[in-house]
């Protein structure tokens, strides 16, 4: 006599996440007779090699708000990913006609920021690999409208290697594809800084 075996299947699935950290700040700055360059006066200043002369700014305000996010999206994903607005304007000003225009335009008015590392599982756990990105909007000199930057973005990656429970062997590569930007700006003849281009970094953790 034959049995009659039945085999049930059954396939389930599942999202792991677990959030960590949420932050989120709003924030209103008002600054009174703060030093700006007096782009209607002379460059040089008299007395001095280069730069206009400074002149009070009546009342400026920054406001805005900040966001970060931060937790695990697997055991071994973690993730950080944040958001800056802000807009700066004259409130007050000797001349009128600065009121309402944007203060400072070397400060972008957005920013975005994420990093995430994934510690690899099974045969390969004692390596961790990770990346980072920064984005950010058009910027322009307060002196000089000719000189701007464009928004851009950089990219970078890491990874973290344990040799033992007392050594950690790490590198990094910052800029991964090399891009070209200005990390400030400032008039013709000078105070433009050039961003770091690609580079990378060795380093280890010891502990005692």
């Amino acid at each position: 006599m034959n049995k009659l075996v039945s085999h049930s299947k059954s396939t389930g699935y599942g999202f792991y996440a677990i959030l960590q950290i949420f932050q989120f700040t709003i924030f209103l700055i008002k600054q009174q007779n703060r030093a700006t360059d007096d782009l209607d006066g002379p460059n040089p200043c008299p007395g001095s090699t280069w730069g206009f002369c400074k002149r009070a700014s009546g009342e400026v305000e920054s406001k805005g708000f900040e966001t970060e996010i931060s937790g695990a999206i697997t055991e071994n994903w973690q993730l950080v990913t944040g958001y800056t607005y802000v807009k700066t304007e004259y409130t007050k000003d000797s001349n009128s006609s600065n009121v309402g225009e944007i203060f400072d335009l070397t400060l972008p008015k957005h920013q975005f920021k994420l990093s995430t590392t994934y510690h690899l599982p099974a045969e390969l756990n004692k390596w961790t690999i990770g990346a980072n990105l920064y984005a950010q909007n058009k910027i322009q000199s307060n002196d000089f409208d000719q000189i701007k930057q464009s928004g851009y973005y950089t990219v970078g990656v890491n990874t973290k290697y344990q040799y033992n429970k007392n050594l950690d062997i790490l590198v990094n590569v910052y800029n991964l594809f090399d891009k070209e930007y200005y990390q400030s700006l400032g008039w013709d003849t000078g105070g433009n800084t050039i961003g770091t281009p690609r580079s990378f970094l060795v380093s280890m953790n010891m502990k005692f």
